[in-house]
Parts: structure tokens; sequence; C-alpha cells
């Protein structure tokens, strides 16, 4: 059986901050660095073949949101770097950019109770990079017996509907450690369709090493 897996980072990486702040967790920033490819493993038998991952990130967006020379701005970039560098070497994971866009929206000042104009971020293009290679692989990849998403986010629920009508692709879907799933999930009603909660044994055991050497360079856990 060959799995092609698809990872919303963004997703992914935001609810396990949120475990990991959790005070009913025992997971530590250490924890952030994760093998997704052995994350996956443990949810197949020894005869299921990853063939290919791809984890959807927001590389481009720590250069918009951190572009101050502060120590812990910095220290922020190098990690993301260094786990990107780790992911796509170590764990041989494609990963593919996204970036933030700037939006203005109109708030209410919590001190003078007047309407005022704040700078926001948001997500663009991930999810829609995900959909995108998903729904191409699905239908051009005839190798392709099992597909994995790893995200909470509903957005992709068409995407699903339509493979599991289209195709004979079973498609399995694991929910980030301390997300909130939507019941528009559970309504997915196909005997090739199934999902599974990550829990935090499962981070535990996907744990990559303190130090990984690749190609003669030593890259330590910059959760560390």
């Amino acid at each position: 059986m060959k799995v092609f897996a698809y990872i919303d980072g963004f997703n992914s990486y935001h609810y396990l901050k949120y475990a990991i702040e959790s005070q009913n967790s025992n997971l530590t920033n250490k924890n952030k660095c994760i093998d997704y490819r052995k994350l996956i493993s443990l949810f197949f038998d020894k005869n299921t073949y990853i063939n290919k991952i791809m984890f959807f990130l927001l590389y481009l967006t720590i250069y918009i949101l951190y572009k101050s020379n502060s120590n812990k701005r910095k220290g922020k970039i190098s990690r993301h770097k260094a786990f990107y560098e780790i992911l796509n070497k170590y764990c041989n994971i494609e990963a593919v950019n996204g970036r933030f866009g700037r939006k203005i929206v109109t708030d209410i000042c919590p001190n003078c109770n007047k309407n005022i104009k704040l700078k926001k971020h948001e997500e663009k293009e991930t999810d829609t990079a995900l959909s995108i290679n998903i729904l191409y692989d699905a239908l051009t990849n005839k190798d392709i017996d099992i597909i994995v998403i790893i995200s909470s986010d509903t957005d992709y629920i068409p995407i699903i509907k339509m493979i599991l009508e289209k195709t004979d692709k079973k498609i399995k879907v694991l929910f980030p450690i301390n997300s909130r799933i939507n019941k528009k999930f559970s309504k997915i009603k196909n005997v090739n369709y199934s999902a599974k909660k990550i829990k935090e044994n499962h981070i535990k055991l996907s744990q990559i090493p303190d130090t990984v050497t690749i190609s003669c360079i030593k890259y330590i856990n910059p959760y560390l």
C-alpha cells in the first residue's frame, strides 16, 4: 500500500504550540521538532509504504512578521529555518512555501471605545496549494492507495468528498493534537474515509533526535 501525505503546517504547528502551552500537557518546546514521516507511520502497519510527504508552510511569512532585529525574533527565524532544513534533508519531506497577506480591519479601541484601524495578517495560498496538489495527485497518479491529510481545517472537506466520489483512493485525516474537530468531518460517510486524532503519545514517539548528521553536517534540534 502506497501513501501520499499532505501536511497543513500552519494548522498543525499552532495546535501543537497550544498543546505545549496547556497545563494538562507533558509536552515541551523540544517536542515541536517532529519527524512527520515517523508520525504518519504510527497509523499504519509495516506493509504500508509512505511514498511522498508534502509539508505546506509559511516560511516566507517569518520575514514579514519578524523583521525586527530583536534577538528573540532572530532566534525564531533561525529555529524555523533549521527545522525546515531537517524536514527536507533528514526526513525527506518536501516543503512548500506559502505566505501571509496584510489587510486593514476596523476594531473598537478598548481604552477610548472609538473605531480604530488595525493591520492584521492572514494566511494566503497554503490551503489552496495543498488542495491543488492533493487533487492533482489523486486524479493523475494511479500508484496512490491512501491519501493522508494532517489538518483540522474544514476547507479541505470539498476536496475530500470529490476524491472519494471520483476515485477509489482511501483518505485518512489526522487531526492535529489539541485541535477542535468540526462536526462536518463526521458527516463524511464513505467506506474509504477514516479519521484519527494525533495524541501526545504519537508526538513523543515521533521526535527528531537531539542531533542529526546529514552529508557530514551536524544539525541540532532547534528547539532544545
